[in-house]
């Protein structure tokens, strides 16, 4: 049997990672304006604490279709939940956002499996372009 909820489509969950508050701002409403469901947090630490705890949330039980997350971060940089998350076989793409960009850097997340690296400064249609391409909004 068909209910309500079947028939509304659900948004992406997309989990955004940045230490900036300003910057995760634009960033969220800019991704919301997409048609996205944005989880927005603070560090490493709480960005894998939301990726761990995907399937275990009563209030929102499914795991993010798309993680933006910025490289230095405190506690845990985006690198290293990017490589926790490999560990545990999860293939949910990885938008890393970066202003300290170099060639390790980018073999790192490229070696992890990160979708696409984004040096800062770049365009808020730049983010946007690669989450639709990466994962339509629903």
């Amino acid at each position: 049997m068909t209910t309500l909820d079947d028939a509304v489509p659900q948004l992406r969950k997309v989990l955004l990672a940045e230490d900036h508050p300003t910057m995760r701002a634009l960033l969220a409403e800019a991704l919301r304006d997409a048609g996205y469901d944005v989880v927005e947090v603070q560090d490493g630490d709480a960005l894998w604490g939301q990726v761990s705890a995907g399937l275990e949330d009563d209030d929102n039980p499914r795991e993010p279709d798309l993680i933006v997350s910025d490289i230095n971060m405190p506690r845990q940089s985006g690198l290293e939940v990017l490589a926790r998350l490999r560990q545990g076989a999860a293939m949910t793409p990885v938008i890393l956002i970066t202003a300290f960009s170099d060639e390790a850097t980018r073999s790192l997340a490229s070696r992890f499996g990160a979708a696409l690296v984004l040096d800062k400064p770049f365009t808020i249609n730049t983010l946007v372009s690669a989450a639709v391409a990466l994962v339509s909004p629903g």
